[in-house]
């Protein structure tokens, strides 16, 4: 799972858990067609945008067991999360995300996915006419941070033994290197 997969479904869960819908009505945005059709209104809609680092990413590298060296990288990433809520009552369950990020049920999803969510805008009533009838539709964004972390062993030669002498061989440039990892 990549990590604009996982950030998805952490907002997913952070919906589910704060507005009480099934995990039916809260769906990717962009989401395949074979998937079916979109969910009887009002349902939610998730959007992961750009995800760009947040400072400098810190790297540690450390010898393990004496000949393995491990480098540790971690770096601080926020990611934009775009909701769309349509049909009648949809503002009415992104407010309820919007004011209920410090609820148990946020917490909750921060703590089992290492994603938390903070910052969020206003929602906006982006309701149009379709047809000949209006399509009720309210969004708003806000913020997900988690920290990226990789480690690497990282292939180094721990000892390097040069045999022979550049003095009195026939071919002074020529000299057997032997590497042990």
């Amino acid at each position: 799972m990549t990590i604009r997969d996982t950030i998805a479904q952490a907002a997913r869960s952070l919906v589910i858990g704060l507005t009480g819908l099934s995990s039916g009505k809260v769906i990717l945005a962009e989401q395949s067609s074979t998937v079916g059709p979109r969910p009887a209104k009002p349902y939610i809609t998730v959007k992961v945008g750009a995800i760009p680092e947040y400072g400098v990413d810190e790297v540690q590298d450390k010898w393990t067991t004496g000949t393995t060296l491990v480098r540790h990288q971690r770096g601080y990433r926020r990611a934009s999360i775009s909701l769309n809520g349509f049909g009648a009552g949809a503002d009415d369950y992104l407010e309820m995300v919007r004011t209920g990020l410090q609820l148990p049920a946020a917490v909750t999803v921060r703590n089992s996915t290492n994603v938390s969510f903070a910052n969020p805008g206003t929602i906006l009533n982006l309701t149009d006419m379709l047809d000949t009838s209006y399509e009720q539709q309210f969004a708003f964004d806000l913020e997900a941070a988690y920290i990226q972390d990789n480690t690497a062993n990282l292939d180094i030669a721990a000892t390097v033994t040069v045999s022979g002498s550049l003095l009195g061989d026939d071919d002074p440039l020529s000299i057997p290197i032997t590497v042990t990892p």
